[in-house]
C-alpha cells in the first residue's frame, strides 16, 4: 500500500523526517520503508508538504490500517490517505 500524506507547514522539520519519525513510533517492525517527498524544492503552496510512504508488499491489511491510523492522529500531519491508483495514459 502507497500513503499520501501532507505533513502541516511550520513543523521545522523537513516532510519526510516528521514522516519516517511517526513510522518509527508507530510500527518498528515494518522496518524501512520508502519515505520519499513529492516536490521536495517546495515550500509553499498546496504541493508543500506533500510525502509519499510505500509501505513493505508483506504487510497485512490490518498493519496498513493501523499505521494509517498513526499517520492521520499525529499533530504535524495535515491527512494521511491511501494514494490513488495510477491510471494509464
Amino acid at each position: 500500500m502507497d500513503i499520501t500524506v501532507k505533513v502541516k507547514r511550520g513543523t521545522g522539520k523537513p516532510p519526510a523526517a516528521v514522516v519516517r519519525a511517526r513510522l518509527q513510533e508507530a510500527a518498528p517492525e515494518i522496518g524501512s520503508c520508502k519515505v520519499e517527498e513529492v516536490f521536495p524544492d517546495v515550500d509553499t503552496g498546496r504541493r508543500a508538504g506533500l510525502v509519499v510512504v510505500k509501505l513493505p508488499e508483506n504487510l497485512s491489511n490490518e498493519q496498513s490500517k493501523a499505521v494509517l491510523r498513526s499517520l492521520r492522529s499525529d499533530s504535524e500531519i495535515e491527512y494521511a490517505e491511501p494514494a490513488a491508483p495510477r491510471k494509464a495514459r
